[in-house]
């Protein structure tokens, strides 16, 4: 099981003054709610502005916080280069771009409050409009799904936001003008991912399915199990460990103290929240629409049977793997970060085939010659051991520092070379490979990490037998 501690640092006044740079913007979200909501068709047009927000401006899953935080640092990952490059990788990546530094990391901070603005005039207009008000509330409707997603991208980013940079400032109404955040302060956590929860937990039994309505509720789109799936995660923070200032005095098991880095904490009642995770998980896993890949269709049978490196195919052959509960859209010809900061890594230049390709994550050796089973299929898919050239050669990945094919061992799962439709395989960056959120297969191990927790360890091990005999060699 991967752990990941990560210190960041609480900068109270900058992160205010980097919010408040942006609610100086004028808003670009504000819309007639009668206008908007004659229709369903209307008030979809409307999501779909909010969606675009998420795919090029909220810095979810690192379509725009390039340097990704939350995927270096654990005790299995790190990044390729020395930590002092360009401060690459240190918490001061999440904040607001700070002309002291020579790569000015993006401003995702931004792009998630206004991505949550975007969905707060949304979310107002929904319930000021007659249509919506007088729609049953007892059943999924197109009109309370479309409510539900406006809820569900909001919750996302407030989930990004507290999980990075965990105090920050709450905002559940539009800004419009300077009176609507003048006193804004920052707000506990705790409160924030309780009233996100509660949210959720409303707009849940109103939602569709995943691929029960058509094209509108595909794994593009946030579903029901979408949102079953965001209880699991916002319940599990909510109740696991969390780093706290060093003055911080709730309750709480403190793990480890330190006088100026803070305290690792968690909360008393933690076990009623891995319950709720629990009660959410198993409506996903057990009633959900998305299923595991457990076999591999492609010919011939000799040269592939992997059904992990399947699931991750469908994403370079433009199509959507059955396992995937959402994925953000992403636009081939258009910058994007797969394969080139997560995929493996190719010493090619700017429109060469393969094309250069970053290799952000790398592995601790002992990680991957270590901790995986001979016969574990995930091994091969999750790490590699070389890297391309310009020519599609193949080369063995150094370990020194560096980039490209140096850096050490790669993250594996998108390759330029293994991509089916060579249009965007040929300059860096435009792949247009939509970005994964949510898979089955990471939900049905959160579900076994509650049965454990919750000292269940026989229904625990039936779920996490369900990953590991699926992604094991049979012969």
């Amino acid at each position: 099981m991967k752990r990941k501690i990560i210190y960041l640092g609480l900068l109270s006044t900058l992160m205010f003054t980097s919010c408040q740079d942006y609610l100086e913007t004028q808003s670009d979200s504000n819309f007639d709610s009668e206008f908007v909501f004659q229709s369903a068709s209307e008030a979809d047009k409307a999501l779909l502005g909010a969606y675009q927000l998420v795919s090029s401006e909220s810095g979810i899953h690192s379509n725009r916080l390039f340097y990704e935080v939350t995927g270096v640092g654990s005790d299995i990952e790190l990044g390729p280069e020395f930590v002092s490059n360009s401060g690459r990788y240190n918490g001061e990546n999440l904040y607001y771009k700070t002309p002291t530094l020579a790569d000015n990391p993006p401003d995702s901070w931004n792009g998630i409050y206004k991505t949550i603005n975007r969905c707060n005039t949304i979310i107002d207009a929904f319930e000021k409009n007659a249509a919506y008000i007088a729609t049953d509330k007892t059943k999924a409707s197109a009109l309370t799904h479309l409510y539900g997603e406006a809820v569900a991208i909001r919750a996302t980013m407030y989930f990004e936001l507290t999980r990075n940079w965990g105090d920050v400032i709450y905002f559940t109404k539009p800004i419009l003008s300077e009176s609507d955040y003048k006193d804004a302060g920052l707000t506990d956590r705790n409160t924030i991912q309780e009233s996100e929860l509660d949210n959720l937990i409303k707009v849940e039994p109103l939602m569709f399915r995943l691929n029960s309505t058509g094209n509108a509720t595909a794994a593009t789109r946030m579903t029901k199990e979408y949102v079953q799936g965001l209880i699991g995660r916002l319940a599990l923070i909510r109740g696991g460990y969390a780093l706290r200032p060093p003055s911080y005095n709730g309750d709480g098991e403190v793990l480890q103290s330190h006088g100026t880095r803070g305290k690792i904490i968690r909360r008393l009642d933690y076990l009623e929240y891995y319950t709720l995770a629990n009660t959410y998980l198993k409506k996903l896993v057990y009633e959900g629409n998305a299923s595991l890949v457990t076999t591999d269709s492609r010919t011939p049978v000799q040269k592939f049977s992997n059904p992990f490196q399947a699931v991750f195919q469908s994403g370079m052959d433009y199509q959507i793997s059955p396992e995937m509960i959402f994925e953000v859209s992403q636009t081939g010809g258009s910058s994007t970060e797969r394969p080139y900061a997560f995929g493996r890594p190719s010493g090619g230049g700017s429109t060469a085939y393969p094309p250069k390709a970053y290799g952000q994550i790398r592995f601790f050796p002992t990680y991957y010659f270590g901790m995986f089973d001979n016969k574990d299929l995930r091994r091969d898919v999750t790490v590699t051991t070389t890297g391309l050239g310009g020519l599609a050669d193949e080369k063995m990945l150094l370990f020194k520092k560096g980039s490209t094919t140096s850096g050490g061992l790669s993250l594996n799962k998108w390759d330029y070379s293994r991509m089916t439709d060579k249009k965007y395989a040929t300059q860096q960056r435009v792949a247009g490979i939509n970005a994964p959120v949510m898979r089955l297969g990471d939900m049905i191990l959160l579900l076994a990490e509650t049965y454990a927790v919750l000292g269940n360890d026989s229904d625990a091990r039936t779920e996490l037998l369900k990953i590991i005999a699926n992604q094991e060699h049979h012969f």
